[in-house]
C-alpha cells in the first residue's frame, strides 16, 4: 500500500472527526489503514511533542506525579489503573516498575518512539506520555490527573526533541513460526517453571506461545473453560473484598493490577470493571479460547485463568495464590 503524505493523511483525518465526533484516535488510524503513531505525528509541535529516546529517565520522572492513570491494550482488552505511578529500574532488557499501586514491564528493545500529547475528550484535557513500537503501535500511555500537571510540563520541557516533524516511517515485521512443539516438550518446558519467578512473563522464558504450550499439556495441569466464565467470575468476585491480580499485556508491555473489584457490568461487546482506580475492558467477541493452568512457580504454585483471542494471543490473564480465588473457581465447576 502507498504511503500517505502528510497533507493526505491529516485531511482524511479531520474529515473523519467531523464525521464521527469523539472518535478515539486508534479507531481512526484502524479506518484509515495506518499505524496509530502515524496520525499522531500529524501534529507534531502543535500539541503533540517528540521526546527523546530515554524511556527509563522519562519513567522516573512520571514517578515524580502525585497520580497519573497509566493504561495498557492489546487487541482484546484495556486495563487502566489511578495511583502513584512507581519508580523504575532496568533488569537485563527490561524497565520494570512496582509498587502498590502499580506492576508494570517495559521491554525496552521494542520502545522506538515516545510522545507528550495534549488533546481534548468530550470536553475534558488530556495530557499524556505515550511510548510506542517500531510498528507504530501504543505500547502504554501515562495520562496526567490535574494536580500533576507540572510534572507534565516539566517532562516535556526537559525531554524535548529537536526532531519534530510530522511523519515517520514505521517498521512491520513478518511474525515469525516456530516449529510445533510435541507434548513432551510441552510437559518439559512447563515443569521447567520451578525455576522461574514471574508468572507476568511466562511465554518469554517458555521460549513459545502460552497458547500452544498449555494447549498441548494434559488435564492435571491445564484445563479448557468456556470464555463465558471470564463473566461469571467477575461478577462472582464483585464486592467480595477477594484480592485478585488481574495482566494485561501486549508486545512490548504487561501492566498488573492487584485488589478486589467493585462495579461489573456488561455493554454492548464488552465486559466492564468500572471503579474509581482500576477499569478493565475486554472485548468478548474477540475471545476465543481460556484456560485454567497449575502454574508451578519457584516460590509458589498457583492456579490462573489465561484468555486467548481469535488470533491466538493472550487477552487477559487472572490469577491469585489465595484459597479465595480457587474457591469461587470451584463453586463455577472448575477445578484441578
Amino acid at each position: 500500500m502507498e504511503k500517505k503524505t502528510h497533507a493526505h493523511l491529516l485531511e482524511e483525518w479531520e474529515k473523519l472527526k467531523t464525521q464521527r465526533p469523539g472518535i478515539r484516535i486508534k479507531e481512526a488510524a484502524d479506518i484509515l489503514q495506518v499505524a496509530e503513531v502515524e496520525l499522531l505525528v500529524t501534529r507534531c509541535g502543535e500539541n503533540v511533542w517528540r521526546l527523546n529516546h530515554n524511556p527509563i529517565a522519562i519513567l522516573n520522572a512520571v514517578a515524580e506525579a502525585d497520580e497519573v492513570m497509566a493504561l495498557t491494550r492489546n487487541a482484546t482488552a484495556v486495563i487502566e489503573t489511578v495511583g502513584k505511578y512507581p519508580e523504575f529500574t532496568l533488569e537485563d532488557h527490561w524497565l520494570i516498575g512496582n509498587n502498590d499501586d502499580f506492576h508494570i514491564i517495559l521491554d525496552s528493545t521494542l520502545v522506538h518512539h515516545i510522545f507528550g500529547v495534549t488533546d481534548s475528550f468530550v470536553g475534558k484535557t488530556l495530557q499524556a506520555i505515550q511510548f510506542f513500537d517500531a510498528a507504530g503501535n501504543a505500547i502504554h500511555k501515562i495520562y496526567f490527573e490535574e494536580a500533576s500537571q507540572a510534572t507534565y510540563k516539566n517532562i516535556i520541557e526537559s525531554f524535548l526533541s529537536p526532531n519534530q516533524e510530522k511523519e515517520i516511517e514505521c517498521v512491520h515485521y513478518a511474525k515469525s513460526h516456530k516449529p510445533e512443539i510435541s507434548e513432551e516438550t510441552a510437559y518439559q518446558k512447563w515443569q521447567s517453571l520451578k525455576n522461574y519467578h514471574r508468572f507476568d512473563n511466562l511465554e518469554f522464558y517458555l521460549g513459545n506461545s502460552l497458547l500452544e504450550v498449555v494447549s498441548k499439556l494434559n488435564e492435571d495441569l491445564a484445563r479448557k473453560v468456556p470464555t463465558d466464565i471470564l463473566a461469571q467470575l467477575l461478577l462472582g468476585i464483585a464486592n467480595k473484598d477477594i484480592s485478585i491480580s488481574y495482566i494485561v499485556k501486549n508486545t512490548g508491555c504487561t501492566q498488573l493490577f492487584r485488589g478486589p473489584i467493585r462495579n461489573v457490568f456488561v455493554k454492548d461487546d464488552w465486559l466492564n470493571v468500572k471503579d474509581p482506580e482500576f477499569n478493565l475492558h475486554i472485548l468478548k467477541t474477540q475471545l476465543e479460547s481460556g484456560y485454567l493452568v497449575h502454574v508451578p512457580l519457584m516460590h509458589s504454585y498457583r492456579f490462573a485463568l489465561v484468555f486467548f483471542n481469535k488470533a491466538g494471543e493472550i487477552a487477559l490473564e487472572i490469577t491469585s495464590t489465595g484459597e479465595e480465588f480457587s474457591n469461587m473457581l470451584k463453586s463455577l465447576g472448575y477445578y484441578f
